[in-house]
């Protein structure tokens, strides 16, 4: 895992944190997921949300603003939200959706 992946998991947490406290966020669950879960299945996404940091950053002479801020965080908003809304930790493919949806949002400033 390289550092990249840990300071994802760590924004994606902060724009949780924004929205929800953890632990209101686990009760939503009940007893069916901990705090493990919970991070281990966030961290999926590290990996997809770091191909499309490179990729926006290949394909312009400079980004926008900052990824973490405007895409990294606002997507753990969104997770705690879709948590919040009385849904499921949110599947790869929507999950992945959304992040394609902010990162359009980021380029297109």
């Amino acid at each position: 895992m390289s550092v990249n992946h840990v300071v994802n998991g760590m924004f994606i947490m902060d724009g949780i944190r924004e929205v929800a406290g953890v632990p209101d966020l686990l009760a939503h669950f009940g007893d069916s997921v901990d705090w493990v879960e919970l991070v281990s299945e966030i961290a999926e996404f590290s990996t997809y949300l770091e191909e499309k940091y490179e990729e926006c950053n290949s394909t312009t002479d400079g980004l926008p603003g900052v990824f973490d801020y405007e895409v990294t965080i606002e997507f753990g908003k969104w997770i705690a939200l879709e948590i919040i809304e009385g849904r499921d930790l949110p599947s790869k493919a929507l999950g992945q959706a959304e992040i394609d949806r902010l990162v359009k949002v980021f380029m297109g400033q």
